[in-house]
């Protein structure tokens, strides 16, 4: 049931914020539609044998960037630099394995061994920060930096605000 998802610590929402990986699973219209579709609904378990799989941004955050080949990473920097997007989210389709090896080489079959399905100009950073299996990454530090180095940026403030924080109180 869903209220049984949503009893994972690792789930959050507006009523409960908290630096967790994933939302919790709200029953939309939607989805108790697609349940009564196949006789289910959202508070009660699925039959024994029966599986659903509830697509969602974030389902399942799994980080596999020590796994995959550095040249997917080039793959990913280059779609970025060609579409003229300094700071993207690439995603990548199809079965692990294909991204364990380099990419191959261009041809009409070469989709079989993986692709590059789109690049996101509004990258989800907090999908690396946090997620469910693997390594965070420091999406938001990097992010930051990346920021403050571009031209007109505002001086970093760590400085002062470090300073500040010794004062004496008064």
């Amino acid at each position: 049931a869903v209220a049984e998802l949503n009893r994972d610590p690792r789930r959050t929402g507006w009523r409960r914020p908290r630096l967790v990986g994933l939302d919790r699973v709200a029953v939309s219209g939607e989805l108790t539609e697609h349940l009564a579709i196949h006789r289910l609904r959202a508070d009660a378990p699925l039959p024994e044998g029966f599986s659903l799989e509830i697509v969602g941004e974030e389902a399942e955050i799994i980080d596999r960037t020590d796994a995959i080949d550095p040249g997917w990473g080039i793959v990913a920097a280059r779609a970025c630099a060609l579409l003229g997007v300094d700071v993207g989210g690439v995603d990548l389709r199809g079965p692990l394995e294909c991204f364990l090896r380099p990419p191959p080489k261009a041809g009409p079959e070469a989709w079989r061994e993986g692709a590059l399905l789109e690049v996101n100009v509004l990258p989800a950073l907090h999908l690396h920060a946090l997620p469910t299996v693997g390594a965070a990454r420091p999406v938001f530090d990097a992010f930051v930096a990346y920021c403050l180095s571009m031209p007109g940026a505002p001086p970093p403030r760590s400085t002062v605000e470090a300073a500040a924080a010794r004062l004496p109180s008064g």
